[in-house]
């Protein structure tokens, strides 16, 4: 019999989470006021004047995260839905609390207004209710956001107020730490940055790397993402400056032929704090630099680059000076100098080297090869391709299948 209360509990609760969220998603006033009438659905707040609450940890950081589960840990969640109710009767407010599933979360929303004589304001109820650290592993209570916004009135604003909320609660990625999220601190506290200066920021940390000081790349990385960036509490400018160092990243185990594994960069959803990601930036910067020898100047660094990754074309010593926008003889000699050899020798390497792979991996002409790797000839192709490997390229795919 107990078993079956329970189950009968647990289905309304599921029901009212499942038209609550319903109601977060709906922004027309008159839908929601007829939805909720015909449906009787108990509406503790008032509707001329309330505030919204989010609090919770990502879906990952969850004990729970599925019906199944869900179920078997319904005493948890009347537990602290009694503890949220609580906390808005012993303080004079009135509220409903549900579980959020929009997007795939699983956090909890209050909905709450004041009754007569409210003893604090909703500032100390958003407090209250994130101390009770719902479902949340004491490991990863860094990742439990709470955020509140207030004074809303009107059926059609329950749908902004609960993306308010949401927008402020995303902002524990840049770590709050038991600080309640609200308008007014990330207006106090923003200090905006621009993208020429995460632009500038970046190269400054690509010339330390390029130069092998660990120490310096690392405090470069700090004040990049830990204080210009997260001061800005700007995850459009995260994105930016994550997308500009994956780039030099990828491009150094490129240029350094080094295995794709040295980097421990992982997709940028994958993060839920920007500590997080800068953990991981470091240790990739220490795998690279801890494989690479004789590192190259930033200027040579990116013209290797460049041809790698357009031998294809028709490229030549005054493309890559014109991409680096400095003066042919200054690339060319110092190239010469960290390579030790020119730039068209460089290049005409680089597609020698391709067209071997293409000769042992493709059944592609010699023609269509020649074309590939950026010769426009298959006759100066074959006359290089002898003078480089001692055969020509017919003979060299023989003897690779032979091999074979």
């Amino acid at each position: 019999m107990k078993n079956k209360l329970t189950s009968v509990q647990t289905s309304e609760v599921i029901s009212n989470n499942m038209r609550f969220n319903y109601i977060l998603l709906e922004d027309h006033s008159y839908f929601i006021e007829s939805y909720i009438k015909n449906l009787n659905l108990p509406v503790r707040f008032n509707i001329e004047h309330f505030h919204f609450c989010i609090t919770g940890p990502d879906k990952k950081h969850m004990e729970f995260v599925d019906a199944d589960n869900l179920r078997a840990r319904g005493n948890q969640i009347y537990k602290i839905y009694d503890q949220i109710q609580d906390i808005l009767n012993e303080n004079n407010y009135a509220g409903n609390h549900f579980l959020i599933k929009v997007d795939n979360s699983k956090k909890i929303g209050v909905i709450f207004s004041p009754l007569e004589n409210p003893l604090c304001p909703p500032l100390d109820i958003a407090k209250k209710i994130h101390a009770i650290k719902p479902y949340v592993e004491k490991k990863y209570y860094r990742y439990l956001a709470t955020s509140l916004v207030t004074n809303y009135e009107g059926y059609g604003n329950i749908h902004k107020a609960y993306k308010d909320a949401d927008n402020l609660n995303k902002f524990i990625f840049f770590h709050f730490f038991d600080q309640i999220i609200t308008p007014e601190i990330m207006t106090n506290l923003c200090i905006p940055c621009t993208f020429y200066a995460i632009n500038q920021n970046v190269n400054r940390w690509l010339d330390a790397f390029c130069n092998g000081n660990i120490n310096e790349v690392n405090a470069d990385i700090d004040y990049l993402f830990l204080e210009l960036i997260a001061n800005s509490y700007d995850y459009l400018q995260f994105s930016s400056a994550y997308s500009l160092c994956k780039s030099h990243i990828d491009l150094f185990i490129q240029v350094y032929k080094l295995s794709p594994d040295s980097s421990e960069i992982k997709r940028i959803d994958a993060y839920d704090a920007i500590e997080d990601y800068v953990s991981d930036l470091k240790l990739t910067v220490k795998n690279i630099m801890s494989q690479i020898h004789t590192f190259f100047t930033p200027r040579v660094f990116f013209a290797l680059g460049y041809i790698q990754n357009n031998y294809m074309h028709d490229i030549s010593l005054s493309s890559i000076a014109d991409y680096l926008h400095i003066y042919p003889t200054t690339i060319s000699s110092e190239f010469n100098k960290e390579v030790l050899c020119s730039v068209s020798e460089y290049i005409s390497n680089c597609r020698i080297q391709k067209a071997c792979d293409l000769l042992k991996r493709s059944s592609f002409s010699i023609e269509m090869i020649a074309k590939k790797v950026g010769f426009t000839s298959e006759r100066y192709f074959s006359h290089i391709f002898k003078e480089k490997m001692g055969c020509a390229p017919s003979q060299y795919r023989r003897h690779k299948y032979a091999d074979k």
